[in-house]
């Protein structure tokens, strides 16, 4: 009897103790540890934690934003340690300058208890502000009208902001361009100003976005009248011009002709021409002074745009 009872306690002894080591065995694991965010990539961020022996069935990842409440996203692997939030998760977005709870519950989660998170707002590095805007020119094509043209910049995401200037009217916001823009015609009236043939302008433009203020560009133009003047009867052709200007008149007025010259709006000359079929291709794109000086040393001007 004795015999047989202390066989039983043995036995029972054993199952006991193998009923504690499989229930330390299958121990739950804690919620994850360590959690930290990281971002620099636009429009994503990255959660880290610490790495669990106990979660060998991985870890649930989820997404909160505002009343969202947990959106779940994925289960990744046992050993896995980081996980890249990027894109849309049900009705969550991440994007720059979101702020969002980043939660995640180590596996197995007999009691649901196994949860950890974090609040991060992601600011990845914004988009560097533009220069001012660069290769600015301008073209006159029609009476009471000029475009300016300039640069594309890719750091100019907001467009451009165009104004006009005459005299003492300060700047006369006209309108912002789409980003991609690089040219804009000026005709009609702006505030107190009227583009008219004739008068003195100048065309300014800002690149968006301009946290410091300080991405304007501009530049003047002259007369913008392309009609003759007094003296000398002639055209240039073409108008723009890319590698020659002809200057077309009647044979008399041909013959009047003793100097041809080319000046800069600055009254810098730039070239000077003993024939009527002039070479440009060496000018800078811009407008252009041509003169022509008679016999009788009567000057005719001529205004003509190199592109």
């Amino acid at each position: 009897m004795i015999c047989k009872t202390t066989q039983f306690l043995s036995s029972f002894l054993m199952l006991i103790l193998f009923l504690s080591s499989s229930v330390v065995n299958a121990q739950d694991p804690n919620g994850p540890t360590g959690l930290a965010t990281t971002d620099g990539t636009p429009n994503q961020f990255t959660l880290t934690w610490d790495d669990d022996p106990l979660a060998t069935g991985g870890f649930n990842i989820f997404i909160i934003e505002g009343s969202s409440g947990d959106v779940y996203v994925e289960t990744v692997p046992a050993g896995s340690t980081s996980y890249i939030y990027t894109g849309t998760y049900g009705s969550v977005t991440v994007t720059d300058g979101g702020t969002y709870i980043a939660k995640i519950q180590a596996l197995p989660d007999g009691d649901f208890n196994a949860y950890a998170d974090i609040t991060t707002t992601v600011n990845a590095t914004p988009p560097m502000d533009p220069d001012a805007p660069t290769g600015l020119a301008l073209s006159y094509n029609n009476p009471n009208e000029f475009t300016l043209t300039w640069d594309d910049d890719p750091n100019a995401t907001n467009g451009f902001n165009i104004f006009i200037v005459q005299g003492a009217s300060g700047d006369q916001y006209i309108t912002t361009v789409p980003a991609g823009t690089t040219s804009y015609i000026y005709s009609g009236v702006y505030g107190s100003v009227t583009v008219a043939d004739g008068n003195v302008y100048t065309a300014k433009i800002q690149a968006l976005p301009d946290s410091d203020f300080n991405a304007y560009a501009e530049l003047e133009t002259k007369t913008l009248s392309n009609n003759d003047v007094d003296g000398v009867q002639f055209s240039v052709s073409p108008n723009p011009a890319n590698e020659v200007v002809n200057i077309q008149a009647s044979a008399k007025t041909l013959n009047d002709i003793s100097k041809i010259s080319i000046y800069s709006l600055t009254g810098q000359l730039v070239k000077e021409s003993n024939t009527f079929e002039i070479e440009v291709d060496h000018l800078s794109s811009g407008l252009y002074v041509l003169s022509v000086q008679d016999e009788n040393g009567n000057t005719t001007t001529k205004k003509f745009v190199k592109n």
